[in-house]
């Protein structure tokens, strides 16, 4: 669950956006909750604008209920939104895409870096690919391994980037990959 913290005037705009679409639906939160996936209570906290809703069930609780996912999750309109547009031409799962952003993030979260969908385009698709060869109801183990897959992913990249900065660095005259000299002075 998302941890508690003061929501912005999007994210509640979107819970009240998403409480409008359950009582236009005639959704209690126990129904909503079966068919999104989730427990009742984490249903009545979005609607309560308690937390906001998360990137990945976004896609989801917007087919749930017509609108566009953006209605309902402030993330979806800056993370997800912009790229899905761009994306209409060969037809992205907007899903996929969504859970393969919010893997991503929490994956480079964990690693200590910031992971940004536009300047990290490549690793994006690649997510993507391997959100795109799930099962359409993953079990716990198939979500397990997407993220497992995700992180050796971006510890390939990672390798990969390193060891094109150190022979670089070496050509360059021994910096490291801060770009600081081995004698410590920039």
């Amino acid at each position: 669950m998302s941890e508690r913290r003061a929501l912005t005037a999007v994210e509640r705009a979107a819970a009240a956006n998403f409480d409008r679409g359950l009582e236009a639906k005639g959704l209690s939160n126990e129904l909503a909750s079966v068919e999104i996936g989730v427990t009742p209570a984490a249903v009545g906290h979005w609607r309560r604008g308690e937390i906001p809703i998360p990137l990945k069930r976004a896609a989801l609780i917007g087919n749930m209920l017509g609108v566009d996912p953006g209605q309902i999750c402030a993330e979806w309109g800056a993370s997800v939104g912009p790229y899905l547009m761009a994306s209409q031409p060969v037809q992205l799962d907007a899903g996929k895409l969504a859970t393969s952003i919010a893997a991503l993030r929490q994956v480079a979260s964990r690693q200590g870096w910031t992971y940004d969908p536009e300047t990290h385009a490549e690793e994006t698709v690649a997510a993507y690919l391997i959100a795109c060869a799930m099962p359409a109801k993953p079990s716990t183990a198939d979500v397990i391994d997407f993220g497992a897959r995700v992180a050796d992913l971006l510890q390939k990249r990672a390798e990969e980037a390193g060891h094109g900065r150190q022979r670089a660095d070496e050509q360059a005259g021994g910096s490291d990959r801060r770009g600081i000299k081995a004698s410590g002075k920039a």
